[in-house]
């Protein structure tokens, strides 16, 4: 319907069309910018300060809205393969609280995986976001955008990228010698730490699948309400 619309409109305006058929791709505009734009403005902090505590609640509710995002993706047999905060958006919302909601972006190196994984596959994705089994064993699997997912827990509670300060070839030998995973702050609760690890464990059949995460959130939203 929309395609016929634009065509209308087109016709209207007097507008030559130098195709019969066009492929138009119409893509929500989100007006918050990305993940790392909030991070960056303490969007995800009690003060607004990339020095003040996170703001549990908003870190929780906008993961929440990716791992949603992520198992809508996955249902469909396909593989994000680069999960990131410069890949998820946010879009301004009067009817929630933190004033936006999050979006999962970026499809460009999506691949569609019919089985359980995909193997042998080249390297793609964010180095600081890429999981063991893919350094080591060319293995592309679901459990790959948990371990980016992961990351991405880390650094929204941190203020920090991920293995700042490293090259490609270090964070490789880091991730691939089983220390890969990140250490969350002190100050987070213990739910938020035990999913992060269990986000970042080296075994990609250990990890939990995004509809797991969103149950595991939900109930962290719940007991951060209570704190």
């Amino acid at each position: 319907q929309m395609g016929v619309d634009l065509a209308e409109y087109y016709y209207k305006e007097g507008v030559e069309l130098d195709a019969v058929h066009i492929l138009w791709i119409v893509q929500e505009f989100c007006n918050r910018g990305t993940l790392v734009d909030a991070v960056e403005r303490g969007c995800m902090r009690t003060s607004r300060h990339i020095h003040s505590p996170p703001d549990m609640m908003v870190v929780y509710r906008t993961l929440k809205d990716i791992a949603e995002g992520m198992a809508a993706v996955h249902a469909q047999g396909i593989i994000h393969c680069d999960l990131n905060g410069r890949n998820v958006m946010l879009t301004a919302s009067d009817a929630d609280s933190r004033g936006f909601v999050a979006k999962v972006a970026d499809f460009g190196l999506a691949r569609v995986c019919h089985g359980e994984q995909i193997s042998p596959c080249k390297l793609l994705g964010t180095v600081s976001h890429i999981p063991p089994e893919l350094f080591t064993r060319q293995i592309l699997s679901a459990a790959g955008d948990v371990w980016a997912f992961g990351v991405t827990m880390w650094e929204m509670t941190s203020g920090f990228r991920a293995y700042c300060g490293r090259n490609n070839c270090t964070i490789k030998q880091i991730v691939t010698s089983g220390k890969g995973a990140l250490e969350p702050a002190q100050s987070t609760p213990q739910a938020f730490k035990d999913i992060l690890a269990s986000c970042m464990r080296d075994d990609p059949m250990a990890r939990p699948t995004f509809p797991e995460l969103c149950v595991s959130l939900e109930r962290a939203i719940e007991e951060q309400s209570r704190a």
